[in-house]
């Protein structure tokens, strides 16, 4: 969706003005990339997740960082973990804030790389999917109660093509996102936990209501 103002993006600007670098961090699809292009206009921007924009950093980090001194943003930083102690020694050595700008979701090996080696040289901003007060005056804030507020699905107009994107993105999470975080368990099991939980969300847990069958219950 395009023309959606973010609340977030004031908060990037101040930010940018504190800190050499800054991390955005959200979900998969909430709009971060969209949202920095918006943004920070004429800035160099590189995708780690394609091959030609990883071989660029890997084959000579410090070279390229030398070359890409400001202005340049990172989407899915946490593909490289190496740009991290070589972004602290490329932001040591300059001078100046708001220089690079980080992306990538809050994964345990992403936050614990920025906190080992860009420590008080970063400020961090979470970015969620599209909020109500974004919508507002838009036909899409009512479909949002529904559907939540992740940007491509509410700019897809059918409920099959919805219920499709949204199947697609849940099985990227359970297939990919989630084993990349440690949870090595078949992507059957893990949904089966996806469904059950999403019967009790916003209630209180309580296990003995669930089925014998459930494979992660705890036996005696």
């Amino acid at each position: 969706m395009k023309n959606v103002s973010r609340l977030s993006e004031k908060r990037l600007q101040q930010l940018m003005k504190t800190f050499p670098a800054v991390l955005l961090v959200g979900p998969r699809q909430c709009g971060k990339s969209t949202l920095s292009k918006h943004a920070l206009p004429g800035w160099d921007f590189f995708d780690l997740e394609r091959p030609s924009d990883l071989a660029l950093l890997s084959t000579d980090i410090e070279g390229f960082l030398s070359v890409h001194a400001k202005k340049t943003v990172f989407d899915e930083a946490q593909r490289f973990p190496e740009l991290f102690p070589a972004l602290r020694h490329r932001i040591d050595s300059g001078k100046g804030k708001g220089r690079y700008l980080l992306l990538g979701s809050a994964s345990p090996a992403l936050m614990r790389s920025v906190s080992e080696s860009l420590a008080g040289r970063v400020g961090l901003l979470e970015l969620t999917p599209f909020r109500s007060q974004e919508l507002q005056g838009l036909p899409q804030l009512k479909d949002r109660w529904f559907w939540g507020g992740y940007p491509s699905v509410l700019s897809l107009r059918d409920a099959r093509s919805r219920a499709t994107w949204m199947e697609a993105y849940v099985r990227t999470f359970l297939e990919r996102d989630l084993p990349a975080l440690g949870l090595n368990l078949p992507a059957h099991r893990l949904r089966t936990l996806w469904t059950m939980l999403t019967h009790v969300h916003g209630q209180l847990l309580n296990v003995s209501t669930w089925p014998d069958r459930f494979p992660f219950r705890r036996t005696r």
